[in-house]
């Protein structure tokens, strides 16, 4: 008897995206500068993180400088894009609505924001993925000769 094993397999590209997104962020924290490559890799990465929760929850991202609240952008999504085109001078040092602020608090800020998402993201990978067989080992069979 062969036996099959259920898959989801939506789900499982997405949980595995959102742990490769929370250590860019880890490392973003140390290392507030983006290179060429991860100019690239940041916007797919979110986009298989979080799926469409950027646009269906709402939020409109905020980063407190001082006293002051700025608004970063309409969605996460379109926050992690303009994260992944800033300019980082030396120190770490960003500038947001003319006011000069350590990278690291806007990587920060971005991480909290998407984590806030990753729950409902898997709701939304487990019910878009449709149950795929995954076989769990090759077919044994038996040829018996015949007299």
């Amino acid at each position: 008897m062969v036996r099959y094993k259920q898959e989801r397999l939506t789900k499982v590209d997405t949980a595995d995206a959102q742990e490769r997104l929370r250590k860019f962020f880890e490392l973003k924290m140390r290392y507030p500068f983006v290179t060429k490559k991860e100019k690239y890799l940041l916007p797919k990465l979110m986009g298989d993180a979080l799926l469409s929760q950027p646009a269906l929850s709402g939020i409109k991202p905020v980063v407190r400088i001082g006293n002051r609240t700025y608004p970063m952008a309409n969605n996460v999504h379109t926050f992690g894009l303009k994260m992944a085109d800033m300019d980082v001078k030396a120190g770490g040092i960003a500038t947001v609505n003319g006011v000069e602020v350590d990278a690291r608090v806007l990587w920060r800020a971005l991480k909290e924001y998407c984590l806030m998402l990753y729950s409902n993201a898997l709701a939304e990978a487990l019910h878009m993925s449709a149950e795929k067989e995954k076989r769990g080992g090759g077919r044994e069979y038996e040829f018996k000769a015949t007299e």
